[in-house]
This record gives C-alpha cells, sequence and structure tokens, in this order.
C-alpha cells in the first residue's frame, strides 16, 4: 500500500528492512494518501514521517534510555 501510494504521489519511499508481519485483505478505500499511509503505520505499529531528504519513511516507537526528572 505504502509503495503504491509513493509511486502515484511522486515521493521517495525508505522501506523498512524488516516488515511486520500484518495482512491488508481489503485495499483501503475512499482514503486520502495521507490516511492511507497513516493506517499502514499504525498496522505497523509505528510512525509515518518525511526524513531530511524528502523521503517517506515509516520508524518504529521505542522506549528513551534516559529519564527526565
Amino acid at each position: 500500500v505504502a509503495k503504491e501510494i509513493t509511486s502515484k504521489a511522486g515521493v521517495v519511499f525508505v522501506a523498512p528492512t524488516s516488515w511486520p508481519d500484518v495482512e491488508i485483505r481489503r485495499k483501503p478505500e475512499g482514503l486520502t494518501y495521507r490516511a492511507a499511509i497513516g493506517y499502514v503505520a499504525g498496522c505497523m505499529g509505528c510512525n509515518a514521517r518525511f526524513n531530511r531528504n524528502g523521503a517517506l519513511e515509516f520508524t518504529a516507537i521505542f522506549t528513551a534510555s534516559y529519564h527526565v526528572h
């Protein structure tokens, strides 16, 4: 889904090195590109963002290694 959207929108896509085992059985219909990318990110348990080079990438949510007091 993400590859198809970025191809249609003319955006570079940085694919994750490993994809979680998620099956999207039905193609999302009636969504904007932004909403569909958000849907995919939610299914993967991560965030979607544009990096410094303007490419779309998915980033994993992680626990910080420091505490704020």
